[in-house]
């Protein structure tokens, strides 16, 4: 099992009602739905991936169990090989319970050995993609409100001060040439404003 395996069983370990099939409250949706939940929240993850992956290591701690039952009744007192899944997962054994097996179970235990050795990688993909999409939405939730922010500040501010900000902007957006001729032009309007307002202000002193 990798890293997020371990904490998922040992998550899911906490919560009997999602494999102790003795209680009552197993099949209870609500119950496991509430309990799903609880352990996504606490591993950080999508609770669809929790649930896909828990059911991936049921599945094949199930094909462990098998497989040293069988062999157990193919060589009584040959060396106990136990995979390392089947050690990890013990506390699991008695809630499993193996299917008959056949004339072939031997072929088919091989069988299984081979896929369970098989990297799952679409689970990795999922995990990937799920962190993807709770980075994104953290990312759109922190645009979200810094424009709102930004708009709220906007309501507050004196019509100069916004008339600026717009101003800076479209400055910022000049490639440097023409940001140089604004610049210029701007300055010699303010100039021969600022002479205006100085002659408005005489003829008002003087009537």
């Amino acid at each position: 099992m990798d890293s997020f395996e371990e904490r998922l069983a040992e998550a899911v370990r906490k919560y009997e009602n999602l494999y102790d099939t003795s209680l009552k409250s197993y099949k209870d949706p609500q119950v496991a739905n509430k309990s799903w939940k609880e352990v996504a929240r606490s591993l950080d993850a999508e609770e669809t991936v929790c649930r896909k992956r828990w059911r991936y290591l049921r599945d094949k701690f199930a094909k462990a169990k098998r497989r040293v039952i069988e062999k157990k009744r193919q060589n009584p007192g040959g060396k106990k090989s136990v995979p390392a899944l089947f050690a990890s997962l013990q506390w699991l054994d008695k809630h499993i319970k193996p299917r008959e097996t056949t004339t072939n179970s031997v072929a088919v235990s091989q069988k299984e050995e081979e896929m369970d050795s098989e990297p799952e990688e679409g689970f990795e993909f999922e995990a990937a993609l799920a962190a993807l999409d709770r980075r994104r939405t953290e990312q759109d939730a922190a645009i979200e409100a810094g424009r709102q922010r930004m708009l709220a500040m906007l309501q507050t501010m004196d019509p100069v001060d916004r008339y600026l900000l717009h101003v800076g902007d479209f400055m910022r957006s000049l490639p440097p040439k023409l940001l140089s001729d604004f610049k210029w032009k701007l300055q010699n309007v303010m100039h021969e404003t600022e002479q205006r307002a100085a002659q408005l202000g005489n003829s008002d002193a003087e009537l």
